[in-house]
C-alpha cells in the first residue's frame, strides 16, 4: 500500500492499540482473535471516532454505534498523522489498521482479508462486459467496504447491501463513507449502501426476499476453511446448500452454492473464491449445476496467489449472467488474460476443471509472428509488452525519500529511481528532472539482495525492523525467495503513461530508466519495433486523435474522470497511416505533415 504508514507511524499506532486501558471485544463477535487482539480492536473504535466527528450514529447498527462510542480517546498528535492518510486512502488505511491489530492467522475463523482496488474493478468490469446494470448490489462479506464504494459510485441509482458478519470492519466502512452521504438505513427507499450487521448465510434466506432485482449479488466471500466452522454451522450449510456441496466444504464453496440457488432470472453473481472448489469432490454438484446452466452466461477467471496482501491462496473470480433466451458461454481464462477458452457444455462435465485453464494457457502462449506491411490491424501489444506497474507487496515500507535514505544511511547503489505520479511529467523523463516529478515524495525504490545485506550494517538493520514489524509475512514479501529481493518484480519500461484523467492522458518517455508503482502503466518496446515506429507511435498517442482512441477504450466514471485497464490500452488499434508515416505528429503530438492521400480503410 504505497503513501501509507511509514514504520514509525505504524509503530506508534499498534504501540497505543495495544498498550490502553480498554475492555476487550466479546470472542463470540471477532472468533479467533486473541484477548489482545480483541483490545487492539476495541481501542480501534475511539480512533476512527476520532477520525470522523461526523460519525453516522443514526444509521448503522447499535453494535456498531456502541463500539465506536466505547473507544478511549487517542493522543491528538496519533490523529494528525493519520488525518491525511485517512482522507487520501481510506480504504488502505483502514485494511491496514485492522490487518495490523490481527494476526492473518486469527483472522481465518472470519475470513477477513482485504482485495485489493485492482481486483475489485476487474470483478466489476467482468460484470458490466455482458450484464445489465443492476438495481441492487449485494455485497458478501462486505469488510470495509471496497466493493460497497466502487458499486455505489458506478451504479449510483442501486440500492447497495453491504453484508458482513463483523461490526468492526462494517464501522471501518461507516467511518469513511458516512461523509459522503452515501450511507442510509437498511429500510430506506433512496439509493446508497445499507450495512447489515448479519450472517449472510442467514440473511439471504430470510432479509433479502424483498429487495428489487435485478440483483447483483458482487464480492470476495470469507476465506473460512471447513475446519474452522462449528459442527453444527457444518450442518446447517450443508442444508442450506441444497446438497451442492459436502460437509467438508469451505464457507465460500457454501456461500456460492446458497446464493446460486436464490438467484432470481434477472439476477447474477460474481465473486472471488479459494479455487480448491475447482477440483475438490465437496463442490462436484456445485460445478455440474454450473455446467448445466447453459441458459446463463458464466465466465472463470483464475488468480494467480500473489494479487493478494494477506492470504496465499490460489483464486478464481466466478461470474453468472442473468437468464437468457439463448444458450450462453461458457468461459474460462487467467485473470486480465486476452483470450479465453469457450466450452461446450454439450459434453459430459469434467471432474475437475483445472485442466481447462491449462488448455487456454497453451492457446495464449503460441507465438505471434507480427508483419506491419500485412497486416490490416495493428494493437499495441504487437509492437510492445503492456504491464501495470510494481506490486511491492508493501511500498510504504520499499518505496523512499531521498531524506528518508539519508536518516537511514544507505547508499545509494542499493536504490533505483520510481515513478509513482504523472501530474508533473513533461514529455521525457530524466534522471536530472525526475524530482519534479514529486518534490520530496517517495523516488527511491529498495532494489536489494541478501548479499547486499550481509555486506551493509544499515541495511540489515532497516530489513530487521521490517521483519519485527511483520512486512516479510505480506504474501507478496512471502511468495519471493528472498522476501525483500525484487529483482523479478520490477518493471521498468520505456514508456510510461498515466492511468486516469480527466482530460489528457500523459504519456512520457522514461529515459530515467526508473521503475514505476502499480498505479501506473507502462510499456517495453519489441525487438521487432523499430524506432522510428516507436517515434510515430508516442507521438501520435500525445496527438487529439491518439488521444481520443485512448479515451475510447477508457472506462467513464464519475465527475469524468477516464481510466485506462492495461488490457484495453494493449489491444488499442494503432492507425496505418502513423505506422507507414503518411501522418505524422510532432513530439508533442502537434500534427506536423500529410503525405500523399491517406489510403482508403488505411485508419483502423
Amino acid at each position: 500500500m504505497d503513501h501509507l504508514l511509514v514504520p514509525s507511524v505504524q509503530s506508534r499506532v499498534s504501540s497505543w492499540l495495544s498498550s490502553t486501558s480498554v475492555e476487550p471485544m466479546d470472542q463470540k463477535t471477532i472468533p479467533g482473535a486473541t484477548r489482545a487482539e480483541r483490545t487492539s480492536l476495541a481501542a480501534l473504535g475511539g480512533l476512527i471516532r476520532a477520525l470522523t466527528p461526523d460519525f453516522p450514529s443514526d444509521h448503522v447498527p447499535l453494535e456498531i454505534s456502541n463500539w465506536i462510542k466505547a473507544g478511549p480517546t487517542p493522543p491528538q498528535h496519533l490523529v494528525g498523522e493519520l488525518t491525511g492518510v485517512f482522507e487520501a486512502r481510506p480504504n488502505d488505511l483502514l485494511a491496514q489498521l485492522y490487518s495490523s491489530a490481527v494476526r492473518p492467522a486469527n483472522r481465518r475463523h472470519l475470513g477477513t482479508f482485504f482485495t485489493p482496488a485492482e481486483q475489485v474493478e476487474y470483478m466489476v468490469e467482468t460484470w458490466m462486459r455482458t450484464q445489465a446494470s443492476p438495481r441492487a448490489v449485494v455485497d458478501v462479506g462486505a469488510g470495509v467496504g471496497v466493493f460497497s464504494t466502487l458499486s455505489a459510485r458506478i451504479w449510483d441509482e442501486a440500492n447497495v447491501y453491504a453484508v458482513d458478519v463483523n461490526p468492526v470492519t462494517l464501522g471501518l466502512m461507516a467511518s469513511h463513507i458516512g461523509s459522503a452521504t452515501k450511507i442510509v438505513g437498511e429500510s430506506s427507499d433512496c439509493p446508497g449502501i445499507r450495512l447489515v450487521l448479519n450472517d449472510y448465510t442467514r440473511w439471504i434466506a430470510s432479509d433479502s426476499s424483498p429487495i428489487g432485482g435485478p440483483r447483483l449479488f458482487l464480492g470476495n466471500p470469507p476465506y473460512t476453511r471447513a475446519q474452522l466452522l462449528t459442527t453444527e454451522d457444518r450442518e446447517r450449510l450443508t442444508l442450506a446448500s441444497g446438497g451442492l456441496c459436502s460437509r467438508r466444504a469451505s464457507l465460500s464453496a457454501h456461500i456460492t452454492a446458497i446464493t446460486l440457488l436464490h438467484l432470481r432470472p434477472s439476477d447474477g453473481m460474481c465473486l472471488l473464491l479459494p479455487a480448491q472448489w475447482l477440483e475438490s469432490q465437496y463442490a462436484d454438484r456445485l460445478r455440474s449445476t454450473l455446467w448445466q446452466l447453459k441458459n446463463r452466461r458464466v465466465e472463470l477467471h483464475l488468480v494467480d496467489s500473489w494479487r493478494f496482501e494477506d492470504a496465499q491462496v490460489d483464486a478464481v473470480a466466478l461470474m453468472v449472467g442473468a437468464e437468457s433466451s439463448t444458450t450462453e458461454d461458457l468461459t474460462f481464462s487467467r485473470w486480465g488474460a486476452e483470450t479465453s477458452i469457450k466450452v461446450s457444455r454439450d459434453a459430459e462435465c469434467p471432474s475437475s476443471w483445472r485442466a481447462l485453464f491449462a488448455q487456454e494457457d497453451r492457446r495464449c502462449t503460441r507465438p505471434r509472428n507480427v508483419d506491419l506491411g500485412m497486416r490490416k490491424r495493428v494493437s499495441l501489444r504487437d509492437l510492445a509488452q503492456v504491464r501495470r506497474g510494481t506490486a511491492t507487496g508493501a511500498n510504504d515500507f520499499f518505496l523512499l525519500s531521498r531524506e528518508q535514505q539519508g536518516d537511514l544511511a544507505l547508499r545509494d547503489e542499493l536504490f533505483t529511481p520510481v515513478v509513482r505520479r504523472m501530474s508533473n511529467a513533461r514529455q521525457r523523463i530524466t534522471r536530472k528532472n525526475l524530482h519534479r516529478l514529486e518534490p520530496g515524495g517517495r523516488d527511491l525504490i529498495l532494489l536489494v539482495t541478501n548479499q547486499d545485506r550481509l555486506q551493509s550494517i544499515e541495511l540489515d538493520e532497516y530489513l530487521s525492523h521490517g521483519e519485527a514489524l511483520g512486512f516479510h509475512e505480506r504474501v507478496l514479501c512471502a511468495r519471493r525467495d528472498c522476501w525483500f529481493d525484487l529483482h523479478h518484480d520490477v518493471f521498468i519500461p520505456d514508456v510510461i503513461i498515466g492511468a486516469m484523467t480527466r482530460a489528457k492522458f500523459k504519456i512520457t518517455i522514461n529515459s530515467a530508466e526508473a521503475a514505476i508503482t502499480n498505479n501506473l502503466y507502462g510499456w517495453k518496446w519489441r525487438d521487432s519495433t523499430s524506432p522510428i515506429i516507436r517515434r510515430r507511435v508516442v507521438s501520435w498517442l500525445r496527438s487529439d486523435s491518439g488521444q481520443g482512441k485512448l479515451h475510447s477504450v477508457a472506462r467513464h466514471q464519475s465527475n469524468n474522470l477516464m481510466k485506462l485497464e492495461p488490457s484495453a490500452l494493449a489491444g488499442l488499434s494503432i492507425p496505418t497511416d502513423v505506422l507507414n508515416g503518411a501522418v505524422t505528429y510532432t513530439d508533442g503530438g502537434t500534427p506536423k505533415s500529410q503525405l500523399g492521400k491517406t489510403p482508403r480503410g488505411s485508419s483502423v
